[in-house]
């Protein structure tokens, strides 16, 4: 988990994501005059917190999660505190919201009982 969005990181810092998340950019400029849009950022969205659910799944079973909260609330969570990384760090022009986002979130969610 933590590589998966340390590559998200290291993408933006490389240049690769300049504006930010492209999900996250269309999420913040989308209205309701382009539902086609919508739809596909939300599919977006979905795809990528199923993506992590399945993984957060296999490691509850491991042990190696604790058992609460659910594996889809966790990867939402995730992805929703990662978008909010990146609003932060386009706003200020520093890497250090990305940087708390790791080592703070993704230590707290993947703590052992």
């Amino acid at each position: 988990m933590r590589e998966h969005f340390e590559q998200q990181i290291a993408a933006r810092q490389e240049g690769r994501m300049e504006a930010g998340c492209l999900l996250g950019t269309f999420s913040n400029s989308v209205t309701d005059s382009y539902p086609a849009l919508r739809a596909a950022v939300h599919d977006g969205f979905e795809q990528w917190i199923d993506t992590l659910t399945a993984v957060l799944s296999r490691a509850r079973a491991a042990g190696e999660i604790p058992a609460t909260p659910e594996p889809a609330d966790l990867a939402a969570a995730l992805v929703d505190g990662f978008e909010g990384a990146i609003a932060r760090t386009r706003a200020t022009r520093l890497p250090d919201p990305l940087r708390v986002f790791v080592t703070v979130t993704l230590a707290e969610f993947t703590r052992r009982p």
